[in-house]
C-alpha cells in the first residue's frame, strides 16, 4: 500500500540527519481491490453494517472481503452517484446525476422504469431530502414529494425554488426557505406559513439537520476565503429562530458529515484539514484535528469504530479504530533494512537495525544517531539493555559496545562474540549474555571482564546469579547455580521444541518461548501453563518475550504479538497484528512504556496505546444472496419455497469484521441434512439435487482475532415435491398396485403354494439322504481308526492297557452309535464323547500329549447346538499329523467352548503345523487329504442348507502368524439357538 501522511499530531523535532516521520496506520482500497471507481463521492454505513460507496461508475457495496458493484445495467438510474442514504425501512436511496431517484431493497433496484410511482418526482433537488420516521420528503422545482407506504404524494409549495431544508420538530414537518418558515398541516394536507417565525437563511447557505430543531448552518459563498459555522435553534412554540455559537474559519469548507451515533460533526476543508467537533456541547468544542494527504469527499465511521475516508481521486482509506501509528522502513534497492531491537533510555526510545545503526524515536519522529562501529556496517543490533548507571549495553552479531546517552558516545568492548540475548542482573550489577560462545557475565562497573558460565552455545538467558540463572542451548534448558551449570530435566522435557527466548517476572516465574511449540510458564519447577495457537496464541513460533511493569507478557512471533494477562487461575490473550495495529506480522521485539506499546518488525515500527486496542467485539453475519436454479432471490425474507426443479441452491454469506480484511472462517450446516458443521473460508456454498422437504440453513463466523458472530444467520426453505413425490399419493399408488397384483395372482395362489410345498419336501428328502450317506461314511472311518489303536496295545502284550482300551472303545462305540442318528447334539454329549476319544488316543500314543477342555459358564450345555462328530476329525489330524512329529516337547491339545454373540469352539494344538506336515508328506511321497475333514465339510454344508444355519470352520497355521510359534488352531463358529 502507498505511504501517506494522514494525521498531523504533535510538532516534530528534527535534530539529526535523517528523520523518518510517523503516520497513522491505514488500509487503502481502489479499483485494484474491486472498487467500482477511484472517484468516490460518499460513503454510508447501513443498519446491518454494510458499507455503500457512491462513485462515478456506480455503487459499490463492501462487506470487508468483497466489493459488489452495481451500475445502470443492474437498475441504477445513472452511474454517477453523488449521494446515498438509508431510510428507516431499510431502502438504500441513490441520488444520481440524472434527476430521478432510485433505491435498492432486498436485492433489487427500484426506479422509474419498474416502479411507476417514482416517475411522479420531477426534477428533484438531491441536496434537499429529509427522512421522517416512515416517510421521505423530496424537493422538486415546483412541488414537494412525500414517499409513504410505497406511494408518492405531490404537494404544492409556493417557494420551492428558494427552499433550503426540510426538518421535523415535535412530529411536525417544516419547510424552511430563504424568506419564510412553513409547516405541514396534517388535517388540510398542505403547507402553511408559520406565523411569527422568520428565516435566518439564504440560498447560499448549507445546513446539517442534527434533530430536535437544531440546525448547523454553514455560511459562505463557494470560493470565498472565510466560512462560518453556526448552531441555529428553531422553536416554533416560542416563535423563535435563535442563532447560537458561531465559528469562523479562514478557509473554505468542502463538506460536513454528521455521525448521529457518536454526535460528532466532521468538517473537511479545501486544504485537506479535518476538524471534529462535539455537537452536543453548546460551544462546539474540537475533539480531534488532523490533515489528509488528498482531496477527501466524505468521512464515515463503521459499527466497529473504523473510520472510512473517500477521495475524489484516490479511492478509499480505512483507519482502524485502534488509532495505531507507524513508521515505515526506508526502502533501498540493494540493502533492505530491518529493525531488530528496541530499548528505553531516559525519556527516549532507541531502535537498532540490521546495519548496526541506532535511531532515536521521539515525538513520533525516527532520527538516526550514528553507526555504533564504523567497521561493522552489516552487523545486526540484536539486543539492548540498560543498567542502573544509565548505560546502554548493545549486543551485535560481532560483539558488544556500551552507549552513554549523556555523553552521546559509544565505547566498544574487546570481546568478540555473536550476542543472542542480554539481561541485566540488578542483584549483582552485572550484564548476562547469551552468545554462540556460551553464556557469560560482565560486571557493569570497572574494566569489563568476561566470566564464562558454560561453553554451550546459547540462544537466550534470564534470571540472576544470586538465585538461579537460566540459559537455553541447542540441547535444551540449563541452569547455573552454585558455580556450576547443569541441564534441567524435571520439566523441560515438556517443551518438545528448541528454546528461543527466556524471561523472568516479578513473581520469579520463568517464561519460556520455543521455536515451534508456543510459550510455557514455569512456576516452582512445574509447568503452570502452556500457551499455543490452540488456546489463543497468535503463533507457536516465538521470537522474543517482554515482561511489562504489570507482569504482563508480550510475545513476539512471526504472526504478530500476543499479550498474555494472568489473573489468579485465569488468563487472557490479546492478539495484535497487521489487521489492527502493526506494520507487518514478522515481529522482532516489543517494548511497553506505561500505556504505550512499541513493536519492532521487519518493515517498520508501530506504536499505540495498549488500552485502545480491543479485539473483543461481536460482529454480525448475514446471508447476502440465495440462488435457486437460475433465479436469484431477495435476502430480506427468512422463509422460502422452491419447486422440485429448483433443488440446486447456492447460498452466499458475509461476516462484517472489517479489521479481518477477509480472513474470516465460516461454520455452516443444514439441519437434518448434515448436522455435522462444515468449516470454510469460502463465503458461499452450493447444494445440488436436494430431495423434497423442509430445510434449515445456519451459518456463523469467526474473525481473525477469534471473535465470533453475535448470532447465526438462518433461513428456512422448502423443496416442494412433484405429485408423484408426495408421500400419501405414493402410498396410494403402491396400494393400488398391490390390490391389482393380489387380484391377478389370487386364482394361481393355491397352485403356486402346492408346487412350492412339493418342491420343498423333495429338497429336504434329497438333503436328508445325502446326510445319511455321509453318516454311513463317518462311522466306519471312525471305527477303523479306533481298532488300530487297540490292536497296537495287544501287540505290545500289555494286557491291562488292552483291557482299558477295550472298555473305553466299547463306551466310545456305544456313544457313537447313539449319536450317529442325530444331526445336532448337546455340548455335554460332545464333551463326553471327545473326552473318551482323547483318552483312547492318549493311551495309544503312550501319553505323548496332554489335553484340556474348557467350557464357559454362560454356555448352555444341554441345548442341542453342536453338529455330531464335528470335532473328532480335527482332533485326529492334530494327533496324527501334528503332535506325532514333535521331538523335544510334549504335545498339548486345548479345547474351548466360548459364548460371545455366537457359540465359538476353539481347538488349539502345539503340533508341527500344517505347512510342516505337508512337507513331511511330500518327502514320503504321500498325498494326504483327511477323509474325515472332507466328510465333515460336506456334512456342514448340508446342515447349513437344511436347517438354515451359519456354521463356519476356520483353520489357522500359527506359524504363518508368528515364526516363533507352531501348531494349528481350528475355530468353529455357530449361531446361537
Amino acid at each position: 500500500m502507498k505511504n501517506k501522511l494522514i494525521f498531523l499530531l504533535a510538532a516534530m523535532i528534527c535534530f539529526c540527519l535523517r528523520p523518518y516521520a510517523q503516520e497513522k496506520l491505514f488500509r487503502d482500497y481502489s479499483v485494484k481491490e474491486g472498487l467500482a471507481s477511484n472517484t468516490v463521492y460518499k460513503v454510508i454505513v447501513d443498519k446491518k453494517g454494510f458499507l455503500w460507496f457512491g462513485t462515478e461508475a456506480g455503487v459499490s457495496m463492501f462487506d470487508g472481503t468483497t466489493f459488489t458493484n452495481f451500475s445502470a445495467n443492474d437498475g441504477l438510474i445513472d452511474n454517477d452517484v453523488f449521494g446515498l442514504f438509508e431510510d428507516n425501512g431499510g431502502r438504500i436511496w441513490f441520488l444520481c446525476f440524472d434527476q430521478q431517484p432510485c433505491y435498492y431493497y432486498q436485492g433489487k433496484f427500484f426506479n422509474a422504469n419498474n416502479f411507476k410511482e417514482l416517475k411522479k418526482i420531477k426534477n428533484y433537488d438531491w441536496h434537499t431530502v429529509f427522512k421522517q420516521q416512515n416517510d421521505i420528503w423530496f424537493s422538486g422545482k415546483q412541488y414537494l414529494y412525500r414517499f409513504k407506504d410505497n406511494k408518492i404524494t405531490q404537494y404544492s409549495e409556493p417557494n420551492t425554488e428558494h427552499l433550503i431544508f426540510i426538518t421535523e420538530i415535535d412530529s411536525t414537518i417544516y419547510a424552511v426557505s430563504d424568506s419564510a418558515v412553513r409547516y405541514f398541516n396534517n388535517d388540510k394536507q398542505q403547507f402553511e406559513l408559520y406565523p411569527g417565525l422568520k428565516s435566518l437563511f439564504d440560498l447560499h447557505d448549507r445546513t446539517i439537520d442534527i434533530g430536535k430543531g437544531q440546525i448547523i448552518l454553514i455560511k459562505g459563498k463557494e470560493g470565498g476565503k472565510h466560512t462560518s459555522l453556526c448552531r441555529i435553534n428553531i422553536n416554533p412554540a416560542k416563535h423563535t429562530v435563535v442563532k447560537g455559537k458561531c465559528i469562523v474559519y479562514d478557509k473554505e469548507i468542502i463538506n460536513n458529515t454528521f455521525d448521529k451515533e457518536s454526535n460528532v460533526l466532521r468538517t473537511i476543508f479545501t486544504d485537506n484539514t479535518v476538524i471534529e467537533r462535539d455537537i452536543l456541547s453548546d460551544s462546539l468544542p474540537i475533539i480531534a484535528q488532523y490533515k489528509l494527504n488528498s482531496f477527501a469527499s466524505y468521512i464515515a465511521t463503521d459499527k466497529q469504530g473504523n473510520r472510512w475516508v473517500t477521495f475524489l481521486h484516490g479511492g478509499i482509506e480505512m483507519f482502524p479504530g485502534t488509532g495505531s501509528n507507524k513508521i515505515l522502513m526506508p526502502v533501498k534497492a540493494n540493502n533492505p533494512s530491518t529493525y531488530y531491537s528496541i530499548a528505553k533510555v531516559d525519556d527516549e526510545i532507541i531502535v537498532g537495525n540490521n546495519t548496526n545503526t541506532l535511531f532515536f524515536l521521539k515525538n513520533g519522529v525516527l532520527q538516526k544517531i550514528k553507526q555504533s562501529d564504523q567497521y561493522a556496517k552489516n552487523s545486526r543490533v540484536i539486543d539492548m539493555k540498560m543498567d542502573k548507571h544509565n548505560k546502554l549495553w548493545i549486543g551485535r552479531d560481532d560483539g558488544i559496545c556500551i552507549y552513554d546517552p549523556a555523553k552521546k558516545k559509544f565505547y566498544p568492548i574487546n570481546i568478540p562474540t555473536n550476542v543472542k540475548d542480554i539481561k541485566y542482573d540488578s542483584a549483582n550489577d552485572m550484564m548476562l549474555f547469551a552468545s554462540t560462545w556460551g553464556p557469560f557475565s560482565i560486571l557493569c562497573k570497572g574494566i569489563p571482564k568476561r566470566v564464562s558460565l558454560s561453553k554451550e552455545r546459547t540462544t537466550s538467558i534470564a534470571g540472576s546469579l544470586s538465585d538461579t540463572c537460566w540459559f537455553a542451548t541447542l540441547d535444551g534448558l540449563y541452569f547455573y547455580s552454585g558455580k556450576t551449570s547443569r541441564p534441567e530435566t524435571s520439566f523441560s522435557t515438556q517443551f518438545k521444541s528448541r528454546v528461543t527466548c527466556l524471561e523472568t517476572d516479578k513473581n520469579r516465574r520463568l517464561w519460556v518461548g520455543t521455536s515451534s511449540n508456543g510459550v510455557f510458564l514455569v512456576q516452582n519447577n512445574e509447568v503452570k501453563y502452556h500457551f499455543s495457537i490452540q488456546n489463543g496464541l497468535s503463533s507457536n513460533i516465538c521470537k522474543n518475550i517482554f515482561i511489562d511493569e504489570y507482569d504482563e507478557a508480550w510475545i513476539s512471533t512471526n504472526l504478530g504479538v500476543s499479550r498474555i494477562r494472568i489473573d489468579k487461575d485465569c488468563f487472557a490473550i490479546t492478539i495484535y497484528n497487521d489487521k489492527n495495529c502493526l506494520v507487518d506480522n514478522n515481529v522482532n521485539d516489543v517494548l511497553v512504556v506505561k500505556d504505550t506499546v512499541y513493536v519492532v518488525s521487519s518493515t517498520g515500527i508501530a506504536f499505540f496505546s495498549k488500552n485502545n486496542i480491543t479485539n473483543n467485539y461481536l460482529f454480525p453475519v448475514y446471508i447476502t444472496k440465495i440462488k435457486a436454479g437460475d433465479s436469484e432471490l431477495a435476502t430480506g425474507d427468512s422463509v422460502f419455497k422452491f419447486s422440485s426443479k429448483q433443488n440446486t441452491l447456492s447460498i452466499s454469506f458475509s461476516g462484517l469484521s472489517y479489521l479481518s480484511n477477509g480472513e474470516i472462517k465460516y461454520k455452516y450446516y443444514i439441519e437434518g441434512l448434515n448436522d455435522e458443521p462444515v468449516f470454510t473460508k469460502n463465503n458461499s456454498v452450493t447444494y445440488s439435487k436436494l430431495s423434497p422437504g423442509i430445510y434449515n440453513f445456519y451459518v456463523s463466523a469467526t474473525d481473525v482475532f477469534g471473535n465470533k458472530s453475535n448470532r447465526a444467520a438462518h433461513i428456512q426453505f422448502t423443496i416442494v415435491p412433484q405429485w408423484y413425490q408426495i408421500i400419501w399419493l405414493r402410498w396410494l399408488a403402491i396400494l393400488a398396485i398391490i390390490v391389482v397384483a393380489v387380484i391377478v395372482t389370487f386364482k394361481y395362489s393355491k397352485q403356486y403354494e402346492k408346487r412350492k410345498r412339493l418342491r420343498s419336501e423333495l429338497q429336504q428328502t434329497i438333503s436328508r439322504l445325502e446326510l445319511e450317506a455321509i453318516h454311513s461314511q463317518i462311522n466306519p472311518h471312525f471305527i477303523f481308526n479306533c481298532l488300530n489303536a487297540i490292536q497296537s496295545a495287544i501287540y505290545k502284550n500289555n494286557v491291562e492297557t488292552a483291557n482299558y482300551f477295550i472298555t473305553r472303545f466299547a463306551k466310545l462305540m456305544r456313544q457313537a452309535l447313539m449319536l450317529s442318528k442325530e444331526s445336532f447334539i448337546s455340548i455335554e454329549e460332545e464333551y463326553n464323547f471327545i473326552s473318551n476319544y482323547l483318552e483312547v488316543e492318549k493311551l495309544r500314543h503312550n501319553n505323548s500329549f496332554e489335553y484340556s477342555i474348557e467350557i464357559d459358564n454362560s454356555v448352555n450345555k444341554s441345548s442341542p447346538s453342536v453338529p455330531a462328530f464335528v470335532l473328532q476329525p480335527f482332533i485326529e489330524n492334530s494327533i496324527n499329523h501334528g503332535i506325532k512329529y514333535l521331538k523335544k516337547e510334549k504335545g498339548s491339545i486345548t479345547l474351548r467352548f466360548i459364548k460371545t454373540d455366537k457359540l465359538q469352539i476353539e481347538l488349539d494344538d502345539n503340533g508341527i503345523g500344517i505347512n510342516a506336515a505337508n512337507k513331511i508328506n511330500q518327502s514320503k511321497l504321500v498325498d494326504h487329504n483327511s477323509k474325515g475333514i472332507m466328510l465333515m465339510n460336506a456334512r456342514i454344508k448340508s446342515l447349513n442348507e437344511i436347517y438354515n444355519r451359519n456354521i463356519q470352520i476356520k483353520i489357522i497355521d500359527k506359524q504363518k502368524l508368528n515364526d516363533d510359534t507352531h501348531g494349528t488352531t481350528v475355530i468353529i463358529s455357530l449361531d446361537l439357538l
